[in-house]
């Protein structure tokens, strides 16, 4: 049933999200790298939803018991058969609507990703610092192309002091050597897939916030000033505010920018009690994840075991 399995996978990506939520805080509190969770979550979500669409995910459907003789499971399970039978009504709807999702976002990425190749015809090469960059008119800072990426940057960095300029090429630097693009291409190909899953989006989100977090972790780890750097956070976001990338999937969300701000400003505190008990959190949320039944596999689950259909006369 596409309607059930729809329902299930945006409520385990739901749990994915929360779990991710617990653990980022968990790790910010030790001061570690959160793109990897988010790049789990997402995983996760993904995985486990298509799986579920070709095989029987086993949960907590294993526990159920075998019927011998009258069981109090009967009227439940007959209820739970009959409407998943009525439901199955609505995949030749549903089957061609969510190609059709997928088809339509596809599109979109690829009108926006031919809008920005031609855009980049008009940038032109310059060494910035002894490096190789394009200079856009407003575009940039930024990372573009997936197999061979480049730095962008717009012509207002130029006239920039040396050590501001030095501080975009560290952070664009640092995205390239870690290969943030290749996650953003990755976050592409997900939303994609399920376009209708408000978990996936959540998540790809949240993802290219964590890209940009630990990127300015790594680069105030090399000496660069905090104070100094956030200024520069500010203006670069003022000035992109209306100029930004034509990929919304790839854009730097600039409501991350007061969250980035809070996180470079905050005081370092041990807090390992605190970040056992996120974790504590997200491993159950996990577990419940785990074990929340997928409705297709639960059916046939009911049925192997014996529990019958009541059919009623009005089905």
């Amino acid at each position: 049933m596409i309607l059930g399995w729809m329902v299930y996978s945006i409520l385990f990506g739901g749990l994915c999200v929360l779990a991710a939520h617990a653990l980022e805080n968990a790790a910010r509190v030790i001061s570690k790298p959160t793109r990897w969770i988010w790049f789990a979550a997402m995983g996760a979500t993904l995985g486990i939803s298509m799986m579920a669409m070709y095989k029987a995910v086993v949960g907590a459907t294993g526990l159920i018991p075998r019927r011998h003789g009258p069981s109090w499971l009967d009227g439940p399970a007959s209820m739970y058969i009959s409407y998943y039978n009525r439901l199955l009504r609505w995949d030749p709807i549903l089957s061609p609507l969510l190609w059709v999702s997928s088809g339509v976002v596809a599109a979109m990425f690829a009108i926006a990703i031919w809008r920005l190749v031609q855009r980049r015809r008009a940038w032109q090469s310059a060494s910035l610092d002894g490096h190789s960059v394009l200079v856009s008119d407003v575009e940039g800072p930024a990372i573009v192309g997936f197999i061979k990426s480049v730095i962008v940057v717009p012509k207002w960095a130029l006239a920039e002091s040396e050590r501001v300029r030095s501080l975009i090429m560290a952070h664009e630097l640092e995205h390239q050597r870690a290969g943030d693009h290749l996650l953003s291409a990755l976050v592409l190909v997900a939303t994609v897939a399920q376009p209708w899953n408000p978990a996936v989006w959540w998540i790809a989100r949240r993802l290219r916030v964590a890209l940009e977090v630990d990127c300015d972790s790594r680069v105030l780890r090399r000496g660069s000033d905090p104070r100094t750097y956030g200024l520069l956070l500010l203006e670069a976001g003022s000035r992109a505010a209306g100029c930004r990338l034509p990929i919304p999937a790839l854009s730097r969300p600039l409501s991350s920018l007061e969250e980035r701000l809070q996180i470079i400003t905050a005081e370092r505190r041990s807090g390992r009690l605190r970040a056992a008990r996120l974790a504590l959190v997200a491993g159950i949320l996990i577990a419940t994840a785990a074990f929340m039944p997928e409705p297709g596999a639960l059916h046939c689950m009911l049925e192997g075991l014996g529990f019958q259909v009541q059919v009623s006369a009005s089905y």
